[in-house]
């Protein structure tokens, strides 16, 4: 399991604590959340350690007016980096990907991307 550093005053360190505890996310309500496996830890040395499955967030969001098809978002720890993929029907319909090593990248480009009106 990797080890992540994170601006020791950043709201996000503020919200970890050394016994494994989920993150907590503003998910906005129009999501149903299926899966969030997203819990870290704080190491003595100041680091942090995070879930290292390749589920650890799923959510479902209805289409936009004018589409059909649900809007997801899957997240997860995939051997060395963190992926986000917001996608349609399915994985061959991704409309949005993103890797990333950092911690804190991960959980805010998440956030936004709940944010986003289309997902």
């Amino acid at each position: 399991m990797d080890s992540f550093w994170v601006p020791p005053d950043s709201p996000l360190a503020a919200s970890i604590g050394e016994d494994w505890a989920p993150i907590p996310l503003r998910v906005p309500a129009e999501w149903t959340v299926h899966k969030n496996a997203i819990v870290a830890r704080r190491l003595p040395s100041g680091r942090y350690e995070v879930n290292d499955s390749e589920d650890l967030f799923w959510a479902t969001k209805r289409p936009p007016a004018g589409e059909r098809e649900d809007i997801h978002l899957d997240a997860g720890w995939y051997g060395s980096r963190f992926r986000l993929v917001v996608f349609v029907r399915d994985w061959d319909h991704i409309r949005r990907d993103l890797s990333t090593t950092d911690l804190g990248e991960f959980i805010t480009t998440l956030e936004s991307w709940l944010a986003c009106s289309h997902g």
